[in-house]
């Protein structure tokens, strides 16, 4: 006999052995209507004709048995295996993506703001071309104060820009986005909200807090009920966060550069928001780091000229192979955004939500 191929005279024995787990029990379907669906093979005997009903009970036509088998489909005799929704594993993969834009508002960082501005676009495109599954994203813009220009009720730091004003930004409400949020999603058009929510203008505070935003933005008292940012945060989406910030540690400023500052309690706090699921969070810094020559040009030296950022590289860096880092004096941001979007398709790739 060839290799891998059964004599019938065995699959019938076979069948039988496994049909017969299930004799003298109570094996229908009650949600298949009564119906038979025959078979035939041979066998060294001659032709076997085997009818198979969705009650259980399997006859074997002259010459045969009759014997009692497990619960089938009801089409093709093929047996059903009961098997708990808790023993299918999870499916890995993304289909929602929650991004959280940070950017300083300060005043030397118009020119930074303006090559975000022009980047955001290629890297949304490239981010929904590169993720098939991906069907769901919000979009949210967060400054690096209390923004004083955002809508009333709303003017602390961490929550949701919706309308701008001040030196270089777009003076100009932003809302309402399709979804009647805070932040916008792919039923608003992402190019043109971001244009408008996003030139955030350089009046803001000189102690710049883009960390602390970042933390503050994703917490319970934002994100819930009620908050400035309801909904922008999902358990089962993945979380990129981009923080654009040109801050240098400078000498007696209480802001997120500030050498003394821990930045492990800023990071566990990001992570706590995502329920303890750290793989499921992207950390992107565009800040003081590598190429540091246009940050604070104007000041003097030993006053945080031309300073890395220490606090926002170590930030980024406690997320580890999710943690990326770019120089804020960067000449094109595009290509230091498409730099990152591997980075994204792979935890995304990895992520399993949650239930």
């Amino acid at each position: 006999m060839p290799r891998g191929r059964a004599r019938p005279e065995m699959l019938v024995f076979a069948a039988t052995m496994i049909l017969g787990a299930c004799l003298g029990a109570a094996c229908s379907n009650p949600y298949r209507p009564e119906e038979a669906v025959s078979s035939g093979f041979a066998s060294s005997s001659g032709a076997v004709e085997t009818t198979t009903t969705v009650d259980g009970t399997t006859s074997t036509g002259p010459g045969g048995t009759t014997t009692t088998s497990d619960a089938t489909d009801g089409t093709t005799g093929t047996l059903i295996f009961d098997v708990a929704a808790n023993d299918v594993p999870p499916e890995q993969g993304c289909r929602k993506a929650d991004f959280l834009f940070v950017i300083d508002n300060s005043g030397s960082m118009q020119e930074h703001q303006q090559q975000l501005l022009a980047s955001f676009p290629g890297f949304i495109d490239a981010i929904l071309g590169s993720l098939d599954e991906l069907d769901s994203v919000h979009v949210g813009v967060v400054t690096s104060d209390a923004y004083a220009f955002n809508a009333p009720g709303c003017q602390q730091l961490g929550a949701l820009v919706t309308q701008t004003g001040g030196a270089n930004s777009s003076q100009a409400v932003c809302t309402p986005f399709v979804g009647g949020k805070r932040f916008f999603t792919n039923q608003d058009s992402l190019a043109a909200a971001f244009n408008c929510v996003g030139r955030v203008g350089t009046e803001g505070s000189g102690n710049e807090l883009p960390l602390s935003a970042t933390v503050q933005a994703l917490q319970t008292e934002l994100v819930g009920v009620g908050g400035c940012n309801e909904g922008f945060l999902r358990p089962d989406a993945v979380l990129v966060v981009v923080i654009v910030s040109d801050d240098p540690p400078f000498p007696d400023t209480p802001d997120d550069a500030w050498p003394l500052i821990d930045t492990m309690p800023l990071h566990d706090a990001i992570v706590e928001a995502k329920g303890g699921v750290e793989e499921s969070i992207v950390m992107i810094g565009v800040v003081s780091w590598d190429d540091t020559s246009c940050v604070c040009p104007w000041c003097c030296p030993g006053y945080g000229c031309m300073a890395i950022n220490d606090n926002a590289i170590e930030l980024v860096e406690s997320f580890g192979e999710r943690g990326v880092l770019a120089s804020v004096c960067a000449g094109d941001y595009s290509q230091v955004l498409a730099e990152t979007i591997d980075t994204i398709d792979a935890t995304c790739a990895g992520f399993t939500p949650p239930g």
